[in-house]
């Protein structure tokens, strides 16, 4: 609805892997592309603890990870307006989300900002433009990246696929510049920008289903 409204708003995704990194000392995020040093790690607390109008933060599940689910929901308040579920465009959404994008993206002026191995020109959808980092602990890059956002024009449709990156940079730019709208989109397009299907991704095109385990929660 905001996507289709143009009405900007950030989504970023605590699950997993920025949790982790949240929870525990040199943790590996990102299928260990990303190694969590400490500046990471407190710069995810912060991102984490940030409120902001439009301003939405997914969380890990609580069955399949009641300890990083339980932490998330305490840092991000139970009454945050904005808190939602990690998994709301990939797993049993992905489809769903997939088919209906291409279209919805198509009247937004879209920059991709992803690792150096993902090629856009498959996406369903045209990019005005891509950053490329190298993919392997892009957290190293950050310093280049920071005040990036004073370049970009107004209204534009910021996809961000950098790991645990990803959340710090769109916490801090949404932070000054809310008329952007920033997904963080993982690997949800990782079959048309790598080649790569994961679980949840496999199965899409013969059977219109997906292969990941049913859960009541987050699938």
């Amino acid at each position: 609805e905001n996507l289709n409204n143009k009405i900007p708003f950030a989504f970023s995704r605590f699950n997993d892997g920025e949790m982790g990194g949240i929870m525990y000392d040199n943790f590996l995020a990102s299928r260990g592309d990303q190694l969590v040093n400490k500046t990471l790690k407190d710069s995810l607390y912060k991102a984490i603890i940030h409120k902001q109008k439009n301003y939405y933060i997914g969380i890990p599940c609580n069955i399949y990870y009641p300890d990083m689910h339980n932490l998330a929901l305490r840092l991000v308040g139970k009454e945050y307006e904005y808190l939602t579920r990690a998994t709301i465009i990939i797993n049993r959404n992905w489809k769903n989300f997939i088919e209906n994008i291409g279209d919805i993206l198509s009247h937004h002026s879209v920059l991709w900002i992803g690792g150096d191995d993902q090629n856009i020109n498959n996406l369903p959808f045209k990019c005005i433009d891509q950053i490329k980092i190298p993919k392997k602990n892009s957290w190293d890059y950050y310093p280049q990246l920071k005040e990036y956002y004073k370049k970009i024009p107004k209204n534009y449709l910021i996809l961000i696929s950098l790991g645990p990156t990803s959340r710090i940079l769109m916490q801090e730019w949404f932070k000054h510049r809310p008329d952007l709208t920033i997904l963080d989109i993982g690997s949800c397009f990782d079959p048309f920008t790598k080649n790569i299907y994961y679980s949840y991704q496999k199965g899409w095109k013969e059977t219109g289903f997906n292969l990941t385990k049913k859960c009541i929660v987050c699938n």
